[in-house]
């Protein structure tokens, strides 16, 4: 799956320089995303999915559409969690390959609600949104992912 950050507390985050409140894609560069080929796949894959684009990061800010239902998903913290991550993890064209730490896994009124924070080195990347909406089903209906890619490497 996705690569989990190490466990336990850090004290230390880091900000890309420009990152702060997320500004949405114009019409121009909306266009361009999806005609990208990672969201091509991506929607030939699951259907007719809506996304708010991330102007900075290139990636769904907010994407929601047709429930894709998440292999092994099981109704517990653990189970939703290493499904999504698989998810992630299959992903890479579209999410890149994140470092990512659990931010909380929450079951609310039948709906789960995951976050995951992005890290680099160890320490968290702040201003990343890495959200998921998840049915006791196990069907992804909604997510965010502000994904930086490439940092890991510099």
């Amino acid at each position: 799956g996705a690569v989990r950050a190490p466990d336990g507390p850090t004290d230390a985050a880091i900000s890309l320089p420009g990152a702060g409140a997320v500004t949405l894609a114009d019409r121009a560069q909306r266009a361009r995303l999806q005609r990208a080929p990672a969201w091509r796949e991506f929607t030939a894959r699951h259907g007719s999915w809506t996304a708010l684009w991330n102007e900075r990061t290139a990636s769904p800010h907010r994407a929601f559409g047709p429930a894709i239902p998440l292999p092994g998903f099981t109704d517990d913290p653990s189970g939703v969690e290493s499904a999504l991550r698989a998810f992630i993890a299959g992903r890479q064209d579209l999410f890149g390959a994140p470092t990512l730490e659990t931010g909380r896994v929450q079951k609310v009124r039948g709906t789960w609600y995951v976050s995951f924070h992005q890290t680099v080195r160890g320490m968290t990347l702040l201003f990343t949104d890495w959200e998921f909406r998840v049915g006791s089903n196990g069907n992804l209906f909604s997510f965010g992912a502000d994904a930086h890619r490439g940092i890991e490497k510099h």
